[in-house]
């Protein structure tokens, strides 16, 4: 915002990525009345009309903030027709504040566009899969494949001794040191359990869904990463590790109760953010995780 300001005291004129850029910060950020600002100002400082991207930025700044069916109404008083990005930007909002209801609609207005990329269909399984509804996480896993629609695995990537380590969705055996990895977490499920929680509790409803939570999203990928970690590096050292998928409930949840026992600090890098553990808490503050909202959505 400090080199905004500079450039118009320049009298540089923003373009339009300009606008994408300061939004998306906004968004980030939480500033939901100066976004708004910014939006308003970009006919007065380009002389021009906002474009789908900034409608699209303006739809994920509010449902980030929580106000879903003002986005909702935003969409629907747009002077021109919605694309998928603007849709999807909704559909984003929906999975983190876990608004299934608004969710189905905003994909079935995806769909209409067209298929659709894959992020789209992900996004509302992650919608489905946080809100426990595993039936409809297998329904949309058959209509990707109807699509031809292939998801890559999940991978979660940590460095350790100089080199970097990958481990995949559901391939927990392969890695020379699997069983060191898997009697690590092993203990830690068993301490979860003791405490209160169950470190493996994904909310699946039967083994179909079960293998739908574990090939289709993560796969618990972080999770030997992170015990591969601990393993292989110094006491009260911190632990980084990068994945390519959506970050579950389920793992956030045990990787704050880790970093709460080892006493150290973990990252996680996934799509959507940076996660970084200490002392059991999460920097997000568990905002995309556990946001309550009403059980008839």
């Amino acid at each position: 915002m400090e080199l905004y300001r500079r450039m118009l005291n320049s009298h540089i004129v923003p373009d339009d990525i300009t606008f994408v850029s300061l939004l998306c910060a906004c968004s980030r950020s939480g500033m939901v009345t100066a976004g708004l600002e910014l939006f308003n100002s970009i006919k007065t400082r380009r002389s021009g009309n906002p474009n789908l991207k900034h409608y699209a930025c303006i739809v994920d700044l509010l449902g980030r903030a929580g106000e879903l069916e003002r986005a909702y109404e935003f969409i629907m008083n747009m002077p021109i027709q919605p694309d998928q990005a603007v849709w999807g930007a909704l559909l984003n909002a929906c999975r983190l504040h876990r608004h299934v209801q608004l969710g189905e609609l905003a994909a079935h207005n995806i769909f209409n566009l067209g298929a659709g990329s894959i992020g789209y269909y992900v996004l509302l399984c992650n919608l489905y899969s946080d809100s426990g509804k595993w039936d409809q996480v297998i329904k949309v896993r058959e209509k990707m494949k109807e699509a031809g629609l292939v998801l890559d695995p999940g991978c979660s990537w940590v460095e350790a001794k100089g080199k970097v380590h990958a481990f995949l969705t559901g391939d927990n055996c392969h890695h020379p040191q699997a069983k060191d990895i898997n009697v690590v977490l092993e203990g830690f499920y068993e301490k979860m359990k003791e405490a209160g929680h169950d470190g493996q509790d994904c909310g699946c409803i039967d083994d179909e869904a079960d293998r739908s939570k574990a090939e289709m999203f993560c796969g618990h990928s972080e999770r030997q990463a992170i015990a591969f970690g601990l393993i292989n590096t110094a006491p009260g050292l911190p632990i980084w590790v990068t994945k390519n998928l959506y970050m579950c409930r389920s793992c956030h949840s045990l990787v704050k109760f880790i970093s709460k026992v080892v006493r150290r600090e973990i990252s996680v890098r996934d799509t959507e953010e940076f996660h970084h553990f200490k002392d059991g808490e999460c920097s997000c503050g568990d905002e995309s995780y556990w946001e309550e909202i009403n059980n008839k959505r």
